[in-house]
């Protein structure tokens, strides 16, 4: 039985268990998706939050953070090492302490840790750097190392703000709610740069989340982006405020990984979505994107073994290349491109055979900060629509593997289906109303390894 999250004010961040990371699960999709898994293997990452978005000064990360041209910008000095299962923690930390690290942070349930390597966090040194990983790769108990990249995004808002919210006609969401408007029992995770904790059309429907940017019970959305997703998603509806979400009746984990500015690293992320799943979060939005890391889809695979169903932003470099398009490309990840008023493909959006379906993603009206209201376009956007839909099925007890093929089963055939998408654009009242079998339990067997080679080597940079 999945554990709701807890209602208890300041709830601290789980002490994660000393185990094996949990196995990769394929999707077993009936759809031709075709998943580029092995491409995940790029050798930097630059995940940005995917709004029509330009890249702004990193505020959280120290000032000097390493950023060279045609680079991710990382956390100088500080690598993310993962180990063979069953490592005591003190051989961790000691092989560590021998390179002259320290251990700054654990993500246990990946047999992985985070280190600072000084003087490098001091003085970053790319040749450095690049010889560290070369020793650390020839370790007997190291299974991979990569940098502990930073996480970007600067929002554009939207100024033609409509004066609806266009996307709930056309995916029948008015249909959906006169059959349901999920439960309050089911758990929708923004996963992002957390949430405006008392905005008016909002904090009714919040649980206790975590900050992992701070390292508090205080999931403060000092940006915007995540309170933009999460009233997409959950908004009050029929409070006589503002919106509506899409799934009117679910609650909303806040959890905070990006800070003021848009940032973030790896091990934050990836801790977000582990407690979005440990919380018992049934749906799990992950508005971001960017390059593949082992670390990343080890943590996508723990939550989707935990029963989370997870929305992912398809990218906003308008190209079918899944180079940049992680996690959404991942096997455990439902990935979402956007689409306009016309039911076409948005100018911005990612597109091909390996994106599941495509939703609403331009001018969508949602929460902003300062208890106001705001347009905004992206994949970003789109996601938190099937994300809200998602818990509507929860709701009707389907589970993340049925939720996705009924999903898929259901959706509006549009054009660009089969091309730009594999599935359609979704379509909210057919998906719950009934009108294609419920897809039977069709989890593939538990893999003992990630989609990724189990063991990756990462250098700081790589050219263009």
């Amino acid at each position: 039985m999945r554990v709701q999250a807890s209602s208890a004010a300041n709830v601290p961040p789980p002490v994660y268990p000393l185990v094996a990371a949990h196995p990769a699960v394929t999707n077993g999709r009936a759809t031709p998706r075709t998943r580029a898994a092995t491409r995940g293997l790029v050798v930097v990452i630059t995940l940005a939050l995917l709004v029509l978005a330009v890249i702004t000064p990193h505020a959280h990360a120290p000032a000097q953070a390493a950023s060279h041209p045609g680079s991710a910008a990382v956390m100088p000095g500080q690598l993310i090492l993962t180990f063979l299962p069953g490592t005591p923690v003190t051989a961790r930390d000691s092989l560590v302490a021998s390179y002259g690290g320290r251990t700054v942070a654990r993500l246990a349930a990946l047999d992985a840790v985070v280190a600072t390597f000084s003087p490098l966090s001091e003085q970053p040194d790319v040749e450095a750097t690049q010889r560290l990983l070369r020793q650390l790769r020839q370790e007997p108990a190291v299974v991979a190392v990569e940098p502990n990249q930073i996480y970007r995004l600067a929002a554009i808002p939207n100024d033609q703000l409509q004066a609806q919210q266009w996307a709930w006609t056309t995916i029948a969401a008015y249909g959906a709610w006169d059959l349901t408007e999920g439960s309050p029992t089911v758990t929708v995770a923004v996963v992002d740069t957390g949430v405006q904790l008392d905005h008016p059309d909002l904090d009714g429907k919040l649980l206790p989340g975590y900050d992992y940017v701070d390292g508090d019970a205080v999931p403060q959305d000092g940006q915007g982006h995540g309170t933009h997703v999460a009233g997409t998603a959950a908004a009050e509806t029929n409070n006589h405020t503002g919106g509506a979400g899409t799934c009117p009746a679910c609650r909303i984990l806040p959890v905070r990984v990006l800070d003021t500015s848009g940032s973030g690293t790896l091990s934050d992320v990836a801790q977000g979505i582990m407690y979005a799943a440990d919380q018992g979060a049934r749906v799990i939005n992950l508005s971001f994107g960017g390059a593949g890391s082992l670390t990343l889809e080890r943590a996508v695979n723990y939550a989707w073994k935990q029963g989370s169903f997870l929305a992912c932003a398809a990218g906003n470099e308008h190209t079918s290349s899944t180079e940049l398009a992680y996690p959404a490309a991942y096997p455990n990840c439902f990935a979402v491109a956007a689409s306009t008023t016309n039911d076409t493909l948005a100018s911005f959006s990612n597109y091909g055979t390996w994106v599941d379906v495509t939703a609403p993603g331009t001018s969508i009206v949602s929460t902003t900060l300062g208890s106001t209201y705001g347009a905004m376009s992206g994949t970003s956007m789109a996601t938190p629509h099937v994300a809200g839909l998602a818990g509507l099925l929860a709701s009707q007890g389907l589970t993340n593997t049925q939720i996705r093929d009924r999903m898929c089963a259901t959706a509006d055939a549009i054009a660009g289906t089969g091309t730009a998408w594999s599935c359609g654009r979704i379509n909210a009242y057919r998906a719950v109303g009934g009108t294609a079998a419920t897809p039977p339990v069709t989890d593939s067997p538990a893999s003992d390894s990630p989609t990724s080679p189990s063991r990756l080597f990462l250098p700081l940079i790589i050219s263009e």
